[in-house]
């Protein structure tokens, strides 16, 4: 069967909002088992191809960019008409009204076998550790852990990539280094749910993920049923007041016009003492967010940094 390959080359920034809308254009497309996204980040497969990984190799993608980040999607041609690929180009230039930078944006489209498809997640997807405990396994892979490892099994077919963009990766690092066994955990915005997996894995007592996509909190509630973590984790599609009580531990990796937008409901969210971490901070843009969370109360204990991107840990006096 045939395939059409629609890439969009666009900038770390805006990808996750891209993504996004590729599989909302994907839910339409009825019994077609084309569900799925791949986000290629080209600094961070460069960076990764140059070192050993679990002693191999790992090579660079054919065909990928030299900067910014490439989404692909998977549609039949049925879909993908004129007027279809006039309404996502109109949507593609309207980016930055929504507060992203997405200069250089553009549209490619491929023709592709099935078979070519099927394979396609397979090329850019590998066993990655994070931190010192955390490790992402892709769901065809075998690997037996270490005695102190959490493992965490995606799919890269499911949706929202593999969950080793740089500001998923830092947010991942803070939250072995700030969650405490026995924490509630709330997720705001949570993707494929891969915060809400590792915080279960880490020893939270129970965690709430939400996402204001329904795309995406199916897709989180599948990786979550997949990671044998459903008793401790819950999704729901909705928004931060949609959260009822307190966290001890709040992870917010969103852009940072959103966390600058929420940081009063944030703020209550957290238990006295407890902690926000928020990622998805451009660095241009770390400023604003700084100023928008001491402006509610939080006080800053820790930035870090991979790329371009920021994670800041805040707490709650």
């Amino acid at each position: 069967m045939k395939w059409v390959e629609v890439s969009v080359h666009t900038t770390s920034e805006a990808s996750d909002a891209v993504a996004s809308k590729l599989l909302s254009y994907q839910e339409l497309c009825g019994d077609y088992p084309a569900g799925g996204v791949s986000i290629e980040d080209s600094q961070a497969l460069a960076a990764k191809a140059k070192r050993l990984v679990w002693d191999e190799v790992v090579e660079l993608p054919q065909g990928l960019a030299d900067t910014g980040v490439v989404v692909r999607a998977y549609f039949p041609p049925a879909v993908v008409t004129p007027r279809w690929l006039e309404e996502l180009q109109a949507w593609l230039d309207q980016l930055p009204e929504f507060g992203l930078d997405a200069e250089g944006t553009k549209l490619k489209l491929k023709a592709v076998q099935t078979e070519d498809w099927a394979h396609a997640w397979k090329a850019h997807f590998h066993r990655q550790a994070i931190g010192n405990r955390l490790v992402i396994l892709p769901s065809w892979e075998e690997y037996t852990p270490g005695p102190q490892e959490c493992v965490i099994t995606l799919d890269p077919g499911m949706a929202f990539g593999t969950g080793t963009h740089p500001t998923t990766v830092l947010c991942l690092e803070a939250l072995e280094q700030w969650i405490t066994p026995g924490d509630v955990v709330f997720d705001v915005g949570t993707g494929s749910g891969i915060l809400a997996i590792a915080a279960a894995k880490l020893g939270a007592r129970q965690v709430t993920a939400v996402d204001i996509d329904p795309v995406a909190a199916e897709a989180a509630q599948a990786n979550v049923t997949g990671n044998d973590v459903a008793d401790i984790v819950t999704v729901r599609q909705g928004v931060v007041t949609d959260i009822a009580g307190q966290g001890d531990l709040v992870l917010a990796n969103i852009i940072a016009k959103v966390i600058i937008g929420i940081a009063p409901e944030l703020y209550h969210r957290v238990k006295p003492g407890g902690m926000l971490l928020a990622s998805g901070i451009i660095a241009d843009k770390e400023a604003a967010v700084v100023a928008a969370l001491v402006d509610v109360g939080f006080t800053i204990i820790q930035r870090t940094t991979k790329e371009e991107w920021v994670c800041l840990a805040v707490r709650r006096p």
